[in-house]
């Protein structure tokens, strides 16, 4: 079981103080997230139903009608950002400090990479600046 404190960079505070102003498809939609993150199983199983239920999120946002002046879906992404590396750098800390050997530490980093660099998503913003700040994590 993975518990975050969240926001993990202290750039997304703004985001998540700004999250419970947003539409309940937005808001719920990461307290999902969360609960997924803070279950049970391996990393790569949470992380495609975390990937789902964005995916799910982002589409039902889309779909309702906007609740005001607020950029709902750029917040929710910045939270969702920040949970993302919050997560992936607490269970990368874990592999770090593990008794395991240099080869079966490269070999677990590398296996949290795998299902993020799988990710067919685009935009400047996750090509340009999340995924690598994410892969650095890992090093």
């Amino acid at each position: 079981m993975t518990t975050l404190k969240l926001p993990f960079a202290p750039e997304a505070k703004k985001c998540h103080d700004d999250l419970p102003k947003t539409s309940a498809v937005y808001r719920d939609g990461f307290a999902r997230l969360v609960k997924t993150v803070e279950g049970s199983g391996a990393f790569g199983e949470r992380f495609g139903k975390v990937v789902k239920a964005h995916e799910a999120t982002i589409a039902a946002g889309q779909a309702a009608p906007s609740s005001g002046p607020l950029m709902e879906s750029d917040i929710y992404l910045c939270c969702f950002y920040d949970l993302l590396e919050g997560w992936l750098s607490k269970e990368a800390e874990a592999v770090k400090a593990s008794a395991a050997t240099p080869e079966a530490k490269k070999k677990a980093l590398d296996a949290l990479w795998a299902p993020i660099d799988a990710l067919n998503w685009s935009g400047p913003k996750w090509t340009s600046i999340q995924k690598p700040r994410l892969k650095q994590r890992l090093e």
